[in-house]
């Protein structure tokens, strides 16, 4: 029979359940029960902290006590007798961390770390919970192990089931201590590994906040510190306590500027150990903070593959950053400085954006969050049965492993099938959620896991018409979840919900997803949508369609054009392309018809000859400017045609008058020849001016006072 990694741990002769997490209290007077299944909020905790919180909870998740590392309450919220005056710090990231006696169930050791590096550093205090009526009382206080330390603490339970490992790192230099706690007490001499980077005194102790977590499975360590200098993460050997293999994070995240400082304070991993989270935050030059969160890919463990796997799964937002605590639902909590809710990260173990945070997801009603949420032994949250691919028609996949081989395995699926592979797999018939159990026997014992597991049904994504549209401007502005109907089809959205891309790679990694109103430029953009089971998004459909933005002319204003009959048939040939360029300046990407009718313009028939002679005296031309690709995009407009008749100037008598005073100019009234001159024309529809050149007269300029002028050449003058 082969070995398997852990996955169900032994402990104290039976599994390791995880309601030890089960009650959280932490911030101002907050709290969560999982218990039921869900998070809900306790009010009721006389608990104030910025930072530092501890709680504990019996195997059955009854709550025993809690910590903020001075002072100890009991599950009725009182402390208990000789449980004030601890040596760790409200103010500590990790002030305190419960770890339950593998010798006695009844006994807890509750390990505390002081703030900013200070003299008090990593001590322990035992919990006795047979006295006080059974409320406990804190029977050892403050027995120092080390000094000075970060404000980091982190536990995880040894390779042989029974033992816990308690790590700290020292401060001012690069080594991790590992405690291991047995049956018969703490260890105090500390597996020492001097790896990674220092951790160097600062003046006001910067570097030594910031969260510390080893992964659920034992293998792998992270922190980070709150300068944002430190994201490191390595391997870890539950058999031997040794930390190894260090690898910086910190190429990941942008360098810090004159504009911003870089932290980091939060940092967990998830349930199945295969991904890593650390947020982060930009504190400005003008005191305002604004966080978000990381997620890096561990199951390629080398540097180049986790740097390149990291990526943003919270976007910014303002405030301070806070912690990352992992539940016993699976779920990673994420602390939000100030408000009365915790956002969620609510498939953590899978990739990208499909780990799904939600902001301000859960509320505290009362109770306040504030930086810090409870840590515990990391082994608590390792999931006894491990299942993956949930999607209608995949094969899902079962494991889990022991820490002695294993003889016999029975799975029952909860559909009625069976199987006795040590990893099946199973294609279940219809969604909903099945009542999963193995039962596991090793040459020791005999032990059963179950598990409810949802099998979630996968959406279709319906074809859908692309978008056309005739349009004058450079972009167009158009709201992509206008087609969500159509691709949904009779599927419903509370079920299923779509969301748009602009490329294959975004679609795929759930990057740069498409805002309601998007600006699409002139020509074809393609978009990529994904229905997605809203309550499993990793089971998805995919379909695209077009959006073609085809340009429409401009319609604009041109001129009209009167000519003069100068053979008096009231005709006259006009060159309608002499307004090509007018109606259409890029005349190479548009067509330009001439018409009678407004009728015949919209339709583009009967388009009039280029060379055009009139039929009446005054005429409407419509003019139609198209696309030369697409001509259903078009704009009529129309201009006017007029030809006059002739004008025939008569020619009049000379005018004679007398000179009465012999100087040899005279006074005229010129208009006295209007009649002789118009003849037979219409004076309405004419205007006689008089010049003293040809040269006036031909070019309408400088005329006389026809109603009385009086000569400037002496005797006569024409």
């Amino acid at each position: 029979m082969k070995k398997l990694t852990i996955i169900i741990l032994l402990f104290s002769g039976g599994l390791f359940a995880q309601n030890e997490a089960a009650i959280w209290y932490f911030g101002q007077n907050a709290g969560l029960d999982f218990n039921s299944g869900a998070p809900v909020a306790l009010t009721d905790g006389a608990l104030i902290t910025q930072e530092g919180c501890a709680t504990i909870s019996d195997a059955s998740g009854n709550l025993l006590f809690y910590t903020n590392g001075v002072t100890v309450w009991d599950r009725t919220h009182n402390p208990m007798p000789n449980g004030t005056g601890l040596l760790g710090h409200d103010s500590s990231t990790q002030s305190a961390i419960m770890v339950p006696d593998p010798g006695n169930p009844d006994l807890y050791y509750v390990f505390t770390v002081d703030h900013m590096g200070e003299a008090n550093g990593f001590q322990y205090s035992i919990v006795d919970m047979t006295l006080n009526g059974g409320l406990g009382d804190v029977t050892v206080k403050n027995i120092p192990l080390t000094t000075p330390v970060a404000e980091k603490l982190t536990a995880v339970e040894h390779a042989n089931g029974t033992d816990i490992w308690v790590l700290v790192h020292t401060y001012g230099n690069d080594q991790f201590l590992a405690y291991l706690v047995t049956p018969t007490g703490v260890i105090t001499t500390p597996v020492v590994s001097a790896v990674g980077e220092n951790l160097p005194l600062h003046s006001g102790a910067l570097g030594i906040g910031g969260y510390m977590k080893i992964s659920p499975d034992g293998q792998y360590l992270a922190y980070v510190t709150s300068t944002g200098r430190d994201r490191h993460l390595f391997r870890f050997d539950t058999l031997t306590g040794q930390v190894s293999d260090f690898i910086d994070l910190n190429p990941y995240f942008p360098a810090p500027n004159f504009t911003f400082i870089s932290t980091s304070y939060g940092v967990e991993f998830s349930s199945d150990s295969s991904k890593l989270y650390i947020t982060s935050a930009n504190f400005y030059l003008n005191y305002t903070w604004e966080h978000n969160i990381h997620q890096f890919d561990l199951t390629n463990y080398s540097g180049p593959a986790i740097l390149a796997s990291g990526m943003e799964i919270a976007p910014m937002r303002p405030g301070d950053e806070g912690a990352l605590q992992l539940g016993i639902d699976g779920k990673i909590y994420v602390a939000e400085f100030g408000q009365n809710s915790l956002s969620v990260i609510n498939n953590p173990n899978l990739g990208g954006l499909a780990s799904d945070y939600v902001p301000d997801a859960i509320p505290l009603l009362s109770g306040s969050s504030r930086l810090g949420l409870p840590p515990f032994i990391q082994s608590f949250f390792v999931v006894g049965l491990r299942a993956q691919n949930f999607c209608l028609g995949d094969a899902t996949q079962f494991e889990v492993t022991s820490t002695e081989p294993i003889m016999s395995i029975d799975w029952d699926f909860g559909d009625a099938n069976t199987s006795t592979l040590e990893t099946p797999t199973h294609t279940y018939a219809t969604a909903g959620t099945y009542p999963v159990s193995v039962t596991v026997t090793t040459a020791s014992e005999t032990k059963t896991e179950s598990k409810d597991i949802t099998i979630y049904e996968v959406p279709n994504a319906n074809l859908t018409t692309n978008v056309e549209v005739c349009h004058v401007d450079a972009t167009y502005g158009f709201d992509v979840d206008t087609k969500t109907a159509e691709i949904l089809g009779a599927q419903n959205p509370s079920d299923f919900n779509v969301r748009y891309f602009p490329s294959t790679l975004d679609r795929d990694n759930n990057t740069n997803q498409l805002t309601t109103l998007e600006v699409f430029p002139i020509g074809t953009t393609t978009i990529y949508a994904k229905v997605i089971n809203s309550q499993y998004p990793s089971c998805f459909a995919t379909v695209e369609f077009d959006i073609l933005v085809k340009s429409t002319p401009e319609l604009l204003t041109v001129p009209n054009s009167t000519v003069c009959d100068d053979d008096g048939d009231g005709l006259y040939t006009f060159d309608l392309s002499s307004w090509d360029e007018m109606i259409a300046p890029d005349i190479t990407n548009f067509n330009v018809s001439y018409h009678a009718t407004q009728a015949d313009a919209d339709t583009n028939v009967n388009p009039l000859p280029t060379n055009y002679t009139n039929t009446n005296p005054a005429e409407t031309i419509y003019f139609r400017i198209e696309n030369a690709v697409y001509p259903e995009c078009y704009e009529v407009g129309n201009f006017q045609l007029e030809v006059i008749g002739q004008v025939i100037a008569q020619v009049p008598l000379d005018l004679e008058v007398c000179d009465d005073n012999n100087d040899g100019f005279f006074a005229v009234e010129l208009s006295l020849q209007n009649a002789t001159v118009l003849g037979a024309q219409n004076p309405a529809a004419h205007t006689v001016s008089y010049h003293a050149s040809l040269t006036d007269a031909e070019a309408g300029t400088n005329a006389l006072d026809a109603s009385g002028y009086i000569s400037t050449i002496p005797y006569q003058e024409t």
